[in-house]
C-alpha cells in the first residue's frame, strides 16, 4: 500500500507528546510520514518534536504561531505527501498494529474511509467506544440506506451511528481536502463533525471495523461528566448551524435534518448536565431559554428517551411555568446532593481499606 501521513497537532503537550510519538514510531507498518504541527507551544513540546525529527527521517515538524486546532489540521493536510491521512491527538497513543490493520483493510476493500473504534482511557482503566453502525463494507447505496438513517441519531441520548471523531480513521487525503473548508476556527466544540460529516456524505465506499479498537483516547478528568464552560451553549449553537449548512449543501435534509436537530438537543442537555453536576448552576440553560435556538428544542426534543436525571434536566429546560422550573431544580438538587454524599462515603470506605 502507498504511504500514510500521520498528522499530529501539538499544543502545550510536553507531558504526553513523547508517548504519542513513540507509539507511532513503533507501528508494525513502516511506510508512513509523521507530521507534527507545533501550534505555538510555549512549553517544551516543540523542542521534543525537533529532537525526535533528528532521530527519524520520517518525521517533519512544522512550527507556527498559535492559530487553533482547525488551522493546525489544515496545515498538516496541506503539508501531507501521502494519499491517506490518519489524525492523532498529541495526548493520545496507538496500539502498534493500528496502521497495518487500517492499511490492510484499505487494500482489501478500496474504501475511501476505514473507521475503527477507540479506548477511552482514564484513571479507572479503559472503556471501549465503537460505532453503532455494524462492521462491514458500505458502498454508496449502502451508505444511503444503512448508514445515513442513524448517522447522527440512533434514538438514544447522545446516540450516533458513527463516531464523529477524526481519530481512529484512515481517510483518503483528497476526500479530506475536498471538505476541509467546512471546518471553521470559530467552532471549538465538536469541530471534528465539520470535516467528518461531509466526508461521510461524499464517500463512495466506507469500511467499518469495530473490532479494530487500537486508538487510545486519553481522558484527563476522573469523571465522565465535564463542565464545558460558561459559553458552551453558544458553541453548540454554532456547531448546529454549520451542520445545517453541510446537510443543505449535500441535499440530505429529509434523511438527516431531523437527526441533526435531535443531536443538537442531546448536546445541549449534556452541556446543562455537566455544568450542574460540576458547579450546581444553570447559566448555560438560562441563556439558551432566551435564544432563538430554544424553539428547536421545544419542537424536537425527545426527552422521554433520556436516562434518569438527564430526563429531569430536559424537562426542566422545556417546562413553561416558573413553578415547574423550581420543582425540577429542587429535585435535581436533591439527587445531586445524594450522589455527592454517596461518593464521599465510598471514598471514605476505600481509604479505610
Amino acid at each position: 500500500m502507498e504511504r500514510i501521513s500521520v498528522i499530529v497537532p501539538v499544543y502545550q503537550m510536553e507531558k504526553y507528546i513523547a508517548q504519542c510519538i513513540e507509539s507511532i514510531l513503533a507501528q508494525t507498518y513502516k511506510n508512513f510520514e509523521l507530521i507534527l504541527i507545533d501550534d505555538g507551544s510555549t512549553d517544551a513540546s516543540g523542542r521534543i518534536c525537533d529532537e525526535y525529527a533528528k532521530k527519524d527521517g520520517r518525521i517533519r515538524v512544522i512550527h507556527k504561531n498559535n492559530g487553533g486546532l482547525v488551522a493546525a489540521w489544515t496545515d498538516g493536510i496541506t503539508a501531507a505527501k501521502a494519499p491517506f491521512v490518519v489524525f492523532v491527538d498529541a495526548d493520545d497513543w496507538l496500539s502498534e498494529s493500528m496502521l497495518e490493520t487500517f492499511a490492510g483493510e484499505y487494500e482489501r476493500t478500496g474504501a475511501d474511509m476505514v473507521c475503527g473504534s477507540y479506548f477511552l482511557e482514564n484513571h479507572c482503566g479503559a472503556v471501549k467506544a465503537e460505532n453503532s453502525t455494524s462492521t462491514g463494507v458500505y458502498g454508496k447505496k449502502e451508505i444511503e440506506t444503512k448508514i445515513l438513517p442513524t448517522l447522527l441519531y440512533t434514538g438514544e441520548f447522545l446516540g450516533r451511528g458513527f463516531i464523529m471523531s477524526r481519530c481512529a480513521k484512515l481517510i483518503k487525503r483528497e476526500l479530506v481536502l475536498e471538505n476541509a473548508y467546512w471546518a471553521a476556527d470559530g467552532i471549538t466544540m465538536g469541530e471534528d463533525m465539520c470535516v467528518i460529516l461531509p466526508c461521510i456524505l461524499s464517500a463512495e465506499k466506507i469500511s467499518v471495523i469495530n473490532d479494530a479498537c487500537m486508538y487510545h483516547y486519553r481522558s484527563h478528568g476522573e469523571s465522565m461528566t465535564h463542565d464545558f464552560g460558561d459559553n458552551a451553549i453558544e458553541k453548540i449553537e454554532a456547531l448546529y448551524e454549520r451542520e445545517k449548512q453541510i446537510i443543505k449543501a449535500f441535499d440530505c435534509e429529509e434523511v438527516i435534518g431531523w437527526q441533526a436537530a435531535q443531536d443538537f438537543c442531546s448536546l445541549c442537555v449534556n452541556v446543562f448536565w455537566g455544568e450542574y453536576v460540576c458547579r450546581g448552576t444553570f447559566s448555560n440553560m438560562d441563556r439558551f431559554r432566551c435564544s432563538a435556538y430554544y424553539q428547536v428544542a421545544r419542537d424536537n426534543m425527545e426527552s422521554w428517551r433520556y436516562p434518569g436525571a438527564i430526563r429531569l434536566m430536559a424537562k426542566k429546560l422545556l417546562c413553561k411555568s416558573m413553578a415547574a422550573y423550581l420543582y425540577y431544580s429542587a429535585v435535581l438538587g436533591l439527587r445531586r446532593n445524594l450522589t455527592r454524599i454517596k461518593a464521599a462515603l465510598q471514598m471514605k470506605k476505600t481509604s479505610k481499606n
